[in-house]
């Protein structure tokens, strides 16, 4: 992505904090690889999901990728620009004016954005929200789901909702969620006791085992628990874009376009709204509690 990759810098805050603390004993190694591990998996799974990202989107597109990775056209035929602009050459009609869409809500929600493309991209992008730059840096994102579903004035509410999300909020997310995960890192001081004492053996064999059972739960507990609380507050900022994005744009155009989209029966949607513990872990809440919270709101 154009911006820096949250999850990849809030592991390496983890890591080095955990290098810190076991500073010259006998378990660095042991909080070396907890720093490394994460880190490169981070990494590899980012480039991993933008290359199914990219390949999925120049597949639905008639693209091919060839062996050495440069892209090949089949055959596309964009219609006629109707603005005659040379930037917006390669847009469709519908493109085009969700274009200007985005420049519109930047001038009245205050945000600079010089968008110039539109990408429609695989299901893996939930149905409910928009990203933006995830290829290039003056690109909106949509999912293709919504393709040809709603009309530019329907996707307008949603476009102004994740544009509050991503640029308004994003440097409190990015502090919150620093501190929910070094809140939980500090979970790791036991790890590092009971690890120390299951290897030093000083209790005998049944206070080890105990020990290292103790010493994995607090290995696994901070990681779990900074997933959760990321979750809890990513969802609850979503929320809170969805009301500032209904004082801009008007709270029933925004509930308009929530029920357009959970009528449509979308598959990622359904399975949000069925609940369950992993609604808990996900980064964005279900259409049915954005709605609910919306309607409630003054």
């Amino acid at each position: 992505m154009s911006r820096w990759d949250r999850p990849t810098l809030l592991y390496f805050y983890l890591g080095a904090l955990a290098l810190w603390f076991s500073l010259g004993r006998v378990f660095f190694p042991v909080a070396l690889g907890i720093f490394i591990t994460p880190l490169v998996a981070t990494i590899v799974r980012r480039r991993i999901v933008r290359r199914k990202f990219k390949n999925e989107w120049l597949t639905t597109h008639g693209l091919t990728t060839s062996p050495g990775g440069a892209s090949q056209t089949s055959t596309i035929v964009f219609p006629p620009d109707p603005t005659g602009q040379e930037e917006s050459q390669h847009l469709t009609a519908v493109d085009s004016n969700i274009v200007e869409t985005v420049r519109v809500l930047s001038t009245r929600l205050g945000i600079l954005f010089p968008v110039h493309l539109v990408r429609w991209l695989p299901p893996r992008l939930p149905s409910d929200i928009c990203v933006f730059g995830l290829f290039d840096p003056d690109e909106i994102d949509l999912p293709w789901s919504l393709r040809g579903k709603l009309d530019e004035e329907e996707l307008m509410p949603l476009i102004a909702s994740s544009m509050i999300y991503e640029f308004k909020l994003e440097r409190r997310r990015a502090f919150g969620l620093l501190a929910r995960a070094l809140g939980s890192l500090s979970l790791l001081t036991f790890f590092v006791i009971f690890l120390a004492i299951a290897f030093t053996g000083t209790f005998g064999l049944p206070f080890q085992a105990i020990a290292g059972t103790l010493a994995l739960i607090f290995l696994i507990l901070p990681i779990g628990l900074s997933q959760w609380l990321g979750a809890r507050l990513r969802q609850k900022q979503r929320l809170e874009a969805d009301k500032l994005a209904a004082s801009a744009v008007g709270k029933e155009l925004l509930l308009r376009t929530l029920g357009r989209i959970d009528a449509l029966g979308l598959r990622d949607i359904e399975k949000l709204k069925r609940g369950g513990w992993k609604t808990h872990f996900a980064k964005d809440p279900s259409i049915t509690r954005r709605i609910e919270e919306l309607s409630a709101s003054d």
